[in-house]
């Protein structure tokens, strides 16, 4: 596996579920407010938030259009 596909999958399991709460706290956001916002049922954005759910990239694309963050930001490790 090459080094990019390793880092891709850190960031989709171990980062992204990270990201999108802090985006959400800078957002200033509840849960429900989000999923609204990205257009999902709450159930489903919580298990995004938890990492019991992946993003795919139609659903990247979707938070980087609604929050004006660049979606592969969302896959990188919190500072």
């Amino acid at each position: 596996m090459s080094s990019c596909h390793t880092a891709f999958h850190k960031g989709l399991y171990l980062y992204f579920p990270k990201q999108l709460v802090l985006l959400r706290y800078r957002m200033k956001l509840s849960k429900e407010e989000m999923a609204q916002k990205l257009a999902v049922e709450l159930p489903q954005y919580r298990s995004y938030e938890t990492g019991r759910k992946r993003p795919t990239l139609e659903f990247l694309r979707r938070i980087a259009k609604v929050t004006g963050v660049e979606h592969s930001l969302l896959l990188l490790e919190p500072k």
